[in-house]
């Protein structure tokens, strides 16, 4: 219970700390407009932490993930993913989408987009992260709330590359029921449990399957001290 108000207050602090960024940023654009870059700096200064914990920034410290768990959680539908969402080359062209569509508004609007509106002027980066979270949002409406983060972001590729080689994983113990809750609850829609295998790569960490287990049958261990009992979970 201490590890999940732990994690609701991080989430709600990086928010904060965004959405104020975001507002400043979005009034003053000449004035506040680097502090767009501070998305980017606490992204690229936490992703490390994927090779030892895996994709904690996803599920602990991304605003944009923090917005739609806290924004989408009763108005989601809750479906699953269709499969063309699914497939590895839908991630490959959304990385190649992405990272083009900021060069183009970095080069287009080097000094912001300007609005007839109060003089409101809006970044290259904010521009992009704007395109992404609404994306975010259809997405996380129409089927899960964190479709976009399993799927189609950026950070999370390469957050699941660094997660490889991380020490730490998710394991189902020996007291599970079978119940499937777990499976149910992934907010990356986990579908299996796998012989000898971890959540995996692809797995946020954000520790709703442990939370939601009734048992409390599944831990989160190293690699190197795997505890005995049932396969681990893998989430796609």
């Amino acid at each position: 219970m201490k590890t999940k108000l732990a994690g609701n207050l991080i989430q709600k602090f990086t928010i904060t700390i965004w959405l104020i960024a975001f507002g400043l940023a979005v009034w003053n654009f000449k004035r506040f407009g680097s502090l767009m870059y501070l998305g980017m700096i606490m992204m690229l200064g936490t992703m490390p932490l994927a090779l030892i914990y895996g994709r904690v920034y996803c599920g602990w410290l991304c605003p944009m993930g923090g917005l739609l768990d806290n924004l989408l959680a009763r108005i989601s539908r809750n479906r699953p993913s269709p499969p063309w969402l699914r497939h590895p080359a839908t991630r490959i062209a959304a990385v190649i989408f992405f990272g083009g569509l900021g060069l183009f508004f970095w080069k287009r609007f080097p000094q912001g987009l300007a609005l007839n509106w109060r003089g409101v002027t809006l970044g290259p980066i904010l521009l992009l992260m704007m395109t992404m979270m609404l994306t975010a949002i259809t997405l996380g409406v129409l089927y899960r709330r964190r479709a976009f983060c399993a799927h189609l972001c950026p950070t999370g590729f390469l957050g699941a590359l660094l997660s490889r080689a991380s020490h730490y994983d998710l394991y189902r113990q020996e007291a599970c029921l079978d119940c499937g809750k777990c499976e149910r609850i992934c907010v990356l829609e986990g579908k299996t449990w796998t012989d000898g295998k971890g959540a995996g790569p692809e797995c946020i960490r954000c520790l709703e399957c442990a939370f939601a287990c009734p048992v409390q049958a599944i831990a989160y261990e190293t690699k190197a001290t795997v505890p005995a009992g049932k396969p681990a979970s893998n989430c796609p």
